[in-house]
């Protein structure tokens, strides 16, 4: 798997197109780096997508809808932004997702229902964010799943 890594030395909004969106790559890490602005809309053409963490920047706005171009995602990792409007409904499209962690933004909204079909969903977080409605896990081993 391509790997594009960034560990902590980035401090700056990401500009709005890049420059080359490598489609190849399957994980995308740019935790900690204090990025500030929306994710740009390119980086939605790296369909290749497996993991990615955005954690703890500054990312604002809405989680894109492009986000349904990742159909291959495994794990979605933005905690500790400051997104902001509902979960994307056809989050529940990706059916590969096993981790999504969204806790400590600005969320609000009803959790999406389609959720509760990803057979490989185990670990989701939306803590100390403004979402109502209930997330019912009747397996067991998905026992990380977070709502308050």
């Amino acid at each position: 798997m391509n790997e594009f890594v960034s560990r902590g030395f980035w401090s700056s909004p990401l500009v709005d197109t890049l420059s080359y969106p490598p489609p190849f790559v399957g994980l995308l890490s740019m935790a900690g780096n204090q990025i500030t602005g929306r994710l740009p809309n390119d980086i939605f053409a790296m369909t290749d997508l497996r993991k990615i963490n955005i954690a703890n920047n500054t990312f604002v706005g809405k989680i894109p809808d492009l986000i349904a171009s990742w159909k291959d995602l495994e794990v979605f990792d933005a905690h500790m932004n400051d997104l902001s409007g509902a979960i994307p409904s056809y989050i529940g499209e990706l059916h590969k997702l096993q981790e999504v962690n969204l806790a400590y933004n600005s969320l609000t909204g009803r959790v999406p229902l389609a959720l509760k079909f990803l057979k490989d969903l185990r670990t989701f977080r939306v803590e100390h964010n403004e979402m109502t409605g209930t997330f019912t896990v009747e397996d067991p081993s998905r026992s990380d799943c977070c709502f308050s």
